[in-house]
């Protein structure tokens, strides 16, 4: 499968997408999506998915990927919040979720990540770029850690340990 056209800077390819499916699930086998040189590889299982107790189990995994690319990658997959977003820098993550769709705030979260040398740009969320120069993310139950955090928005720096 290859996404491109407009927003999408570079076609999004993903070589192969195994789905089983049954009236209860929708199972993936692992899969990649590349964009350049940025590679995502995944696996998800959406249960009850004809149902409003949808739930999901889906992990993520990307090491050093170019922000530029992952954006692109949003962007041809539909994600509304990308629109109009750029971003440049890196990123590594490691994330699995799980738990009900229809309420978020009940997913749970494991995994760990890291930004260095970013600067994102949302102009329908943000009047000036962010800039990271370095974060470190643990991601437990339904909350995020940050540390090693040294950023910046306009003239306005934010550190942390």
């Amino acid at each position: 499968m290859s996404v491109s056209g407009g927003e999408i800077k570079q076609p999004v390819q993903v070589p192969a997408l195994d789905l089983a499916l049954t009236p209860e699930s929708i199972v993936s086998s692992p899969f990649s999506a590349q964009s350049g040189s940025t590679k995502v590889d995944g696996n998800f299982t959406l249960a009850n998915y004809t149902t409003k107790n949808t739930s999901v189990d889906a992990t993520l995994h990307t090491a050093n990927a170019d922000i530029a690319e992952l954006v692109n990658m949003a962007k041809a997959y539909g994600m509304e919040a990308s629109g109009g977003m750029t971003g440049s820098g890196r990123l590594s993550l490691n994330v699995h979720v799980q738990g009900p769709v229809n309420e978020t705030s009940k997913l749970n979260y494991s995994g760990n990540g890291s930004i260095a040398g970013a600067t994102v740009n949302a102009p329908s969320a943000l009047t000036k770029p962010v800039s990271i120069a370095s974060a470190n993310l643990n991601f437990a139950q339904n909350s995020a850690a940050i540390s090693n955090l040294a950023m910046s928005i306009g003239s306005t720096s934010i550190k942390g340990l």
